[in-house]
């Protein structure tokens, strides 16, 4: 059975032409002849001609397709593996904060909008750690920009307005690309200063009271800084003397920290203020003073210390007397008083006032001899004279003392009769004076002394 060759229709066997196609039909015996010598039709040559062309357009567009697909692949390839690019400047802000010459800057990196832009980004992909690989995105950037990604201002203290700092990354970019697959980008910047505030002028004595208590020359000076400023809590006055005073002395108040650059800076910083001046002289007033000087007794004072003196005598001379004897005149001789040398220390007195007088006795001799005279020196000791500020003193008259010395009048060989006091004034100078002329010097108005 015989099929054609072009359409495969079929044939009958001594058919010469296809009926369906017209294609001349070739005898079994010509079969084996090649194929390039055989006699082909000119519908079929045609046929066959016409679907080269086909299959070259065919081949051409299965490359430009592969060739496409290749640079898809290595566009994607390429943007899945480049490294992530950070622009660090682009999340760089500083702030200026503190007061005009003591300002600080600070600069801050913007963390939320990094993680916002590169948090779901940014993976692991070193060899070293487990840990690191198992951190989730947020504690990941975070360990990132604490460990790889840091910098500096060249200064950042006592600035002022108008000053330039510099800023200076520094990061570990390699390591960074590494082991992160990210690239920076950064500069370092320039930062002009601005904003700082000014401060307030403050005179730290402005509320600063001073008291005085005691009697000069042993007066103190007590302090009190009557003000709500908040600086006040840190201010360290210092005051010299304060102690051993009198009216008129100078007390010289200090700041000693506050004086210094440091401190300057302490309360420029923490309070916003400068202060105007940080020491401050006071003088002296208003203390009652221990009487130092004779002429200082009122005239009113001395009398009456005079006449107590003269109480006081004829008191024990009717106490201790024998009846033989006779009080007779009492006399005003004048003082001695004795003051402090060394103010700096406490005695039990802190000045006397002896008052001398000169007494005349009348004594009356036994089995009728007759009566005799007898003069000596009495004195009596006031302590403590206070000199107030208004003029007036105050003593305690009612604290005194008397001689312990005693002085004999012997009449022949008749009874001797012993008096408290001394036998001239030579006598009642060395008690009253030189006894304690270690301790005090002394001012007489007794004529010869």
């Amino acid at each position: 059975m015989l099929f054609c060759e072009n359409c495969g229709a079929r044939l009958d066997d001594d058919a010469k032409f296809c009926e369906k196609c017209g294609t001349p039909v070739v005898p079994k015996k010509e079969k084996g002849v090649s194929q390039s010598e055989q006699t082909v039709p000119n519908g079929a040559a045609a046929s066959t001609a016409g679907t080269k062309p086909a299959a070259k357009l065919n081949k051409k567009l299965i490359g430009i397709v592969a060739g496409v697909v290749i640079v898809i692949a290595a566009i994607v390839i390429f943007f899945l593996t480049r490294p992530l690019k950070v622009d660090l400047n682009s999340y760089l802000s500083v702030n200026f904060s503190g007061y005009d010459t003591v300002g600080t800057a600070a600069y801050h990196f913007d963390e939320d909008a990094f993680f916002s832009d590169f948090g779901e980004k940014i993976e692991y992909k070193g060899k070293d750690s487990t840990f690191l690989s198992m951190m989730d995105k947020e504690d990941l950037c975070e360990y990132l920009l604490d460990v790889y990604i840091d910098g500096s201002f060249d200064r950042s203290t006592s600035l002022s307005n108008g000053d330039e700092i510099h800023f200076k990354w520094d990061c570990n970019d390699e390591l960074l690309k590494e082991e992160f697959g990210i690239s920076l980008s950064y500069e370092d910047k320039t930062f002009t200063v601005e904003g700082l505030q000014e401060a307030k002028q403050e005179d730290p004595f402005a509320c600063l009271d001073l008291s005085y208590t005691g009697t000069a020359p042993k007066g103190e000076v007590h302090m009190e800084h009557n003000t709500s400023a908040d600086y006040s809590y840190d201010l360290d006055f210092e005051l010299e003397p304060s102690q051993g005073l009198k009216n008129g002395d100078t007390i010289t108040v200090s700041l000693p920290f506050a004086e210094t650059q440091e401190g300057k800076d302490f309360f420029l910083r923490n309070y916003g203020v400068i202060f105007t001046q940080t020491e401050k002289t006071y003088t002296v007033e208003g203390l009652d003073s221990y009487v130092s000087q004779l002429s200082e007794i009122p005239e009113e004072s001395l009398e009456k210390m005079k006449s107590q003196g003269q109480d006081v005598l004829r008191a024990d001379a009717a106490k201790k007397w024998s009846k033989n004897c006779t009080l007779g005149d009492v006399s005003y001789v004048g003082c001695y008083l004795l003051t402090e040398k060394d103010t700096s220390r406490t005695y039990s007195e802190n000045n006397m006032l002896y008052v001398v007088y000169q007494v005349q006795t009348t004594i009356t001799l036994p089995k009728d001899k007759g009566q005799e005279t007898f003069s000596y020196y009495y004195s009596i000791r006031y302590s403590d004279l206070v000199l107030s500020s208004d003029g007036t003193m105050t003593v305690d008259l009612s604290n005194y003392s008397t001689p312990y010395d005693s002085v004999t009048a012997n009449f022949g060989g008749f009874n001797s009769f012993y008096f408290d006091g001394y036998s001239d004034l030579d006598a009642a100078f060395a008690k009253c004076v030189t006894s304690d002329i270690d301790r005090y010097t002394y001012e007489t108005n007794i004529e010869g002394q």
